[in-house]
């Protein structure tokens, strides 16, 4: 080792020491370790005609690009990385990488040459580069970047570039875990908080590492707990509880942590729940909060009367299975009818909001002897309850798995469809038994209580209505009117069936849905958000 050239980017430390390129045009190139007992060579198989152009470090890893001597074009850069895994990198036509800037997860981020100007590509496991896209889907385009690696800051994986258009701004690339969609905060024993939040599901550019809680307001403030990523709860210890004070819980990869979810417990309260920043749907575990078999939610007994005169079942929903006492405008339910009876002409069940009279809508259908179940997104009144008519008699149990708490505008629910009685669209069935029928279009904003503009998605009920099929069964697809049909199915029947599902269902530009039946059928659908 008495031939030693090394440039002063071919160097990066790794785990307290250095790691270095030496090698200038007839001399080999090698891999140095350098510490305080010496230099030393790293043993990484034969690199005959290849020299380091450029090296990062992240996280303890080291990696390099290296070229031939006198060429370095797009197809004949190499990817070491940490001196073991090396794979070849194929950039799109009319780019050459530059330099590298970092590691993202197993990927890496370099700085491209192109015709004007310099862009940032991501370099996949297989050596395959891809241009990185800004939000609004275009090429990221720059005619300058500083001379520095990714920065990490509140869980953004960025770097800085002078930006061909003029301007100087960020270029975002990596990601932090989402936040946690529900944390709550107890008290559970002399200065001490029982702090419990959802599981992250998108964990970022990288593996999940953990989770902290951490007291960010009041006397206590700077407390807190870590745990790794299968956990759920932690316990804060030191917590001056007689004021007011708050728990945020971050989850964290190694990119930095997601923003905090935070729950804020009142002076004088024992308990309080929060919801992560701009959350639309939070997701619970599924709970029961009704079964009139046992008594659970309501007085134990079947609901409703035969000629419908029956009341209506008030069934409080916020404040249990794990749904917060406010903020909540609508809760995710899946509903049951338990051995349903009823006329001749069947009997049906109405989820709504108690502080609302009962629509002209149902959610759920049923001949007698029948069990069957439907989901529904239920609207809750102000004090936190939705109620439950039943045409006809039945047993009803409800299990609860999530509830809105923006971003979904619930309304009262309201019949938009009944081919019927020409509500909607012109009266008479839907469909063709052999498929060919043409989809019906049904006029979705500016009806039922939805806004004419603004909508992007609407919730619906859907109900088929002595539907008729071949032998292998019908189906209805609810679609936008301004795509062509999916190859998807919101409902299924076979002939003589009345049976309804619940469906969100994106708008077109011009706020319709179009309803197609296989087989045909009458179609119902009633609005709820």
């Amino acid at each position: 080792m008495t031939d030693i050239f090394i440039q002063a980017r071919d160097v990066a430390e790794v785990g307290g020491r250095l790691r270095a390129w030496s090698g200038y045009f007839e001399n080999p190139t090698q891999l140095l370790e350098i510490d305080t007992s010496g230099v030393r060579l790293v043993d990484i198989g034969s690199l005959a005609g290849l020299r380091a152009f450029s090296v990062t470090e992240t996280d303890g890893v080291m990696v390099s690009a290296l070229a031939p001597w006198l060429s370095r074009t797009a197809d004949d850069v190499f990817l070491i990385d940490d001196g073991t895994t090396q794979r070849r990198i194929t950039a799109p036509a009319g780019y050459t990488v530059s330099s590298l800037l970092g590691r993202l997860g197993d990927r890496v981020v370099a700085v491209l040459d192109g015709p004007g100007h310099i862009a940032l590509g991501i370099i996949g496991t297989d050596g395959s580069l891809t241009m990185h896209r800004a939000f609004g889907g275009a090429p990221v385009r720059w005619i300058g970047f500083p001379d520095t690696d990714l920065d990490v800051d509140d869980g953004w994986v960025y770097t800085y570039g002078a930006h061909a258009q003029g301007g100087y701004e960020m270029a975002q690339l990596g990601f932090s875990p989402a936040s946690p969609a529900r944390v709550t905060a107890t008290e559970s024993g002399v200065s001490s908080v029982l702090v419990d939040w959802t599981t992250v599901v998108q964990t970022g550019d990288a593996a999940l590492s953990g989770y902290t809680a951490t007291v960010t307001v009041g006397a206590s403030a700077g407390a807190s707990c870590t745990v790794g990523a299968g956990a759920t709860t932690c316990t804060i210890t030191g917590v001056d509880t007689a004021g007011e004070y708050t728990v945020g819980v971050r989850a964290v990869n190694r990119f930095g942590g997601s923003r905090a979810t935070e729950a804020t417990v009142a002076a004088g309260g024992s308990s309080a729940t929060g919801v992560s920043p701009g959350a639309t749907f939070v997701p619970v575990t599924p709970a029961r909060v009704l079964d009139t078999r046992s008594g659970v939610g309501a007085v134990a007994g079947r609901v409703g009367a035969l000629d419908g005169s029956g009341t209506a079942l008030t069934l409080q929903v916020t404040g249990r299975g794990g749904v917060p006492a406010s903020g909540v405008a609508a809760v995710a339910l899946n509903v049951t009818v338990v051995d349903g009876r009823a006329n001749d002409f069947g009997g049906f069940v109405t989820v709504f909001p108690c502080d609302v009279g009962r629509p002209d809508a149902s959610n759920l259908n049923f001949v007698s002897g029948q069990t069957v179940p439907n989901s529904v997104i239920a609207p809750v009144s102000a004090d936190g309850t939705v109620c439950l008519y039943v045409y006809g008699t039945a047993h009803l149990l409800a299990d609860v798995s999530g509830y809105f708490v923006s971003g979904f505008s619930p309304v009262t629910p309201a019949r938009v469809l009944d081919t019927r009685s020409g509500v909607g669209a012109v009266a008479g069935r839907v469909g063709a038994l052999d498929g060919s029928g043409t989809a019906l279009t049904l006029q979705v904003t500016g009806a039922g209580g939805v806004p004419s503009s603004g909508v992007a998605a609407v919730a619906l009920n859907v109900t088929v209505v002595d539907g008729r099929a071949n032998d292998f069964g019908g189906f209805v697809t609810v679609f936008p009117c301004d795509v062509g049909r999916p190859d998807a199915s919101n409902l299924n029947f076979v002939s003589g069936q009345t049976v309804p599902n619940s469906v969100i269902a994106p708008v077109s530009a011009a706020g319709t849905v179009c309803l197609y039946v296989y087989g045909t059928a009458h179609l119902l659908a009633d609005v709820s958000g």
